[in-house]
């Protein structure tokens, strides 16, 4: 009974790795990538947010500094930046 637990244990254990490992990036490391290639911190950025939009496999990560707005797309497989829009806020 003992062995049967832990065999199981460790099936499931196998397959959330599995799982986890396959999914792509997290909708929090697309945030942290687009404010690096922003040259930004959270610390210096009121707001950000994030969205994923499975029909293009990408995250479209907006970032709001005092002065503007960034959209940035990131690629949900590898994280690269696949483009930037700069939108100047209307002060």
């Amino acid at each position: 009974m003992k062995n049967r637990v832990k065999l199981v244990a460790i099936i499931l254990l196998s397959l959330s790795i599995l799982l986890v490992s396959c999914g792509g990036i997290s909708k929090e490391k697309s945030i942290d990538i687009a404010l690096k290639s922003l040259g930004l911190t959270r610390v210096y950025t009121p707001r950000n947010d994030s969205e994923l939009i499975k029909s293009e496999k990408c995250y479209v990560v907006t970032v709001w500094t005092d002065s503007c707005k960034y959209v940035v797309k990131v690629d949900s497989k590898s994280g690269n930046v696949l483009s930037t829009e700069i939108l100047p806020l209307g002060n």
